[in-house]
Order: structure tokens, then C-alpha cells, then sequence
């Protein structure tokens, strides 16, 4: 299973193009900017497509490195193609002056395009950095003491070895991890009830409580019947409905 964590950016590009993309991910991490690639991020035993999918979904901007590699890959536009129906921002970092096939061109010809035709290649990924930047700013620092609040999370554990931080949404009790050496935080979006701080998610239906050892119950607010219980990292996703009564609210 893919972990459950955010990131900032996921990296598409063409196998050939392996030294690029580890290039690009070291000066990004090297600022903080959480980054997924493959196959690093894809966990033995995980299915590829699957967690591929998710890295996507997880990301605040897809960056594509063009060359006339990925400019021939079929799953590089594939994901393109993901990245586009999910509306995310997409900076195609073009490392060879060549023109994208059609299929890419119809995905990313309204794209902003960073070039780096020349050397060193590292001028130009020092270019690339401010341009995420622009769209992924460096976080405002926040405490991590117990009780303090960032957002309409709230922290209630600080970890055994003052690494991991739980921070509990304010609206469904859902906990999540974050790793303070990573400089990680919250989701803008609790990932089970869609709270954003403001608007509350339709899915309200479900009552999440304390089931103990860190899992949550997942509860039918009418029927009061168990969905499912969940630990704090756990992947999944709050029905539209109960399974039992279909209460929807």
C-alpha cells in the first residue's frame, strides 16, 4: 500500500531519463518540497499503475521532464493525461528542443515551459526549484507542542522521539502523522471528512471516536452500526451513504 502521506510534487519522466529525475528530486527535497517518483515511492509488492494513481492524487503540481524519451513513453502520458483530469499544475521541464508529440501537446501546450537545452543542467534545475516555489511557498513555521493548533488541526501527541507529530482534525477527530524532520504538515483537506476549515463535507452522517491504541471507529451517526475502524495512517475513503440504514444526512 502506497504510503499515506501528501507531497508536493510528483515527477513524471521517461525511465532513460533516471539521472534527471533524481537530479530534480535532490535539489527540490533538498528545500523541503516533499517529491514522488517512481520507483522509489512504490512500495515491494505494490501494484505499479495503482500507486502511481495515488501519487498523483496526493500532489500539489506535476512536473514532467521532457525529453524525446518521455516525448515516445506511453505511461508517461498516461500520466499526463491523470495529472490533467485531476486539474493539477503541471511545469514540463524541457531538457531537449523537441517538439511533443500530439498526444502530449494536447495536455500541456498551455503549459508554462521551463528550458534546459543547455549546461549545466543544474542552472536549470535551480530555475525549476523557483518555480514551484512560486506555487508551493515555503510553510509559515508552526509549533508542534501539544494542544498548539495549526489550521483547525489540533496537536494531541508529539511522539516518542519528538519526530512524529498527531494532529487531530477539529471537525471528525481523524488523526494524522506528520514527520517534523521532513518539516511535514497537515493536509489543507482532512482526508476522511473533506473539512477544509470552513466548509463542512455532505458526509456527515458518520461519528468518528476513539476505539483505543490509536483506531477509530467509524460510526453511522443514525444506526449507529460500525463501518469501519481505522488507525491513523489508514487509506480509505467515507462512503457516500451508510451501508446498513443508507442515511446520508
Amino acid at each position: 500500500m502506497t504510503k499515506n502521506i501528501s507531497f508536493d510534487v510528483f515527477i513524471s519522466y521517461s525511465h532513460k531519463d533516471k539521472k534527471i529525475a533524481e537530479l530534480v528530486c535532490s535539489v527540490l527535497e533538498n528545500d523541503k518540497i516533499k517529491c514522488w517518483y517512481a520507483p522509489r515511492d512504490i512500495l515491494p509488492g505494490e501494484n505499479w499503475s495503482g500507486a502511481i494513481i495515488k501519487g498523483i492524487s496526493s500532489a500539489k503540481l506535476f512536473i514532467l521532464i521532457f525529453t524525446s524519451s518521455s516525448n515516445e513513453s506511453t505511461q508517461v502520458f498516461k500520466e499526463v493525461e491523470r495529472a490533467d483530469h485531476r486539474k493539477i499544475k503541471m511545469i514540463p521541464f524541457r531538457v531537449e528542443d523537441k517538439i511533443p508529440c500530439e498526444d502530449l501537446e494536447y495536455f500541456i501546450s498551455s503549459c508554462q515551459w521551463i528550458d534546459a537545452f543547455t549546461h549545466p543542467i543544474e542552472e536549470h534545475v535551480n530555475d525549476l526549484l523557483k518555480a514551484v516555489r512560486k506555487i508551493i511557498p515555503v510553510p509559515e513555521p508552526i509549533s508542534y507542542s501539544k494542544g498548539a493548533k495549526y489550521k483547525w488541526w489540533m496537536v494531541i501527541d508529539e511522539g516518542d522521539h519528538g519526530e512524529d507529530i498527531k494532529f487531530e482534525c477539529q471537525s471528525c477527530n481523524a488523526v494524522k502523522t506528520c514527520d517534523i524532520i521532513f518539516n511535514e504538515y497537515p493536509p489543507d483537506i482532512c482526508p476522511v471528512c473533506s473539512f477544509d476549515g470552513e466548509k463542512k463535507s455532505n458526509k456527515s452522517w458518520f461519528v468518528t471516536q476513539s476505539a483505543g491504541m490509536g483506531d477509530r471507529d467509524i460510526v453511522c451517526r443514525k444506526c449507529r452500526k460500525l463501518i469501519f475502524v481505522s488507525h491513523y495512517e489508514s487509506d480509505f475513503e467515507v462512503p457516500e451513504s451508510c451501508p446498513t440504514c443508507h442515511f446520508s444526512g
